[in-house]
């Protein structure tokens, strides 16, 4: 995970709430990338963020 930037909390999210995670990538590239997330919880905007990432490669299995 890279960082958050711009975020907005709008309401509480209460143990048991089931929190639904919408997120619209606006850039990928083969290093990474950045979105921008909102949750709701019952159709309420709960939370929006601007998320960044980077890719790394999978680390190889050991039997």
């Amino acid at each position: 995970f890279g960082g958050v930037e711009a975020v907005r909390f709008r309401r509480m999210v209460k143990p048991g709430d089931e929190l639904v995670l919408d997120v619209t990538m606006e850039r990928l590239s083969t290093k990474g990338g950045w979105g921008v997330a909102q949750s709701t919880v019952n159709g309420a905007a709960t939370c929006k963020a601007r998320l960044f990432f980077a890719l790394a490669p999978l680390a190889s299995r050991r039997p």
